[in-house]
């Protein structure tokens, strides 16, 4: 089995976990994965032809590699983006509709909105809900306070909106 296949076969098993365990788990588990891989990357690097493509990939991710290990140094990191990766997908297909607006004041309009419906589903809230709560409350909010009570995570727990299940 492969490095990265194993590091992810780790992650599966430490999923849901507290962040304190995860970490103890990576460290003890990932970092000598990663460190098998460092030590084949960098004698790799002293014996592949240079005129192939490989290099130009090893040499790259040796260069990246302060970041590639930093889902090892903390628990709450996790080891990829795929998760915001497949939130933004809609933000940037959209991104290519937004060039034919009008206007930059509807673009800038549609970024917010999109904004406040990618936050919402973030936050376990129905999207519908929170922009129902706010249009109806913000031109009542005169106050830092009663804007405050608008936020995501203040508007979960005194508007009780219905909670909205992410996709897994």
């Amino acid at each position: 089995m492969n490095s990265i296949k194993k590091l992810y076969v780790i992650e599966a098993k430490i999923k849901g976990k507290p962040p304190d365990e995860i970490l103890k788990i990576r460290q003890e588990m990932s970092v000598p994965i990663l460190d098998l891989f460092l030590n084949w990357l960098t004698h790799m690097e002293t014996v592949v032809l240079p005129s192939s493509p490989t290099p130009k990939a090893i040499v790259y991710t040796l260069g990246q590699w302060p970041k590639l290990g930093q889902f090892t140094k903390n628990g709450l990191v996790a080891i990829d983006n795929n998760y915001i990766e497949a939130h933004i997908r809609p933000f940037v297909i959209g991104r290519n509709a937004w060039m034919f607006s009008y206007s930059t004041k509807g673009v800038h309009t549609s970024t917010i909105l999109y904004g406040l419906v990618e936050t919402a589903k973030a936050n376990g809230i129905y999207p519908h809900d929170y922009l129902h709560l706010i249009f109806k409350e913000l031109p009542r909010s005169d106050t830092l306070e009663k804007l405050e009570t608008l936020l995501h995570y203040k508007a979960k727990a005194f508007y009780h909106l219905k909670s909205y299940q992410l996709a897994k």
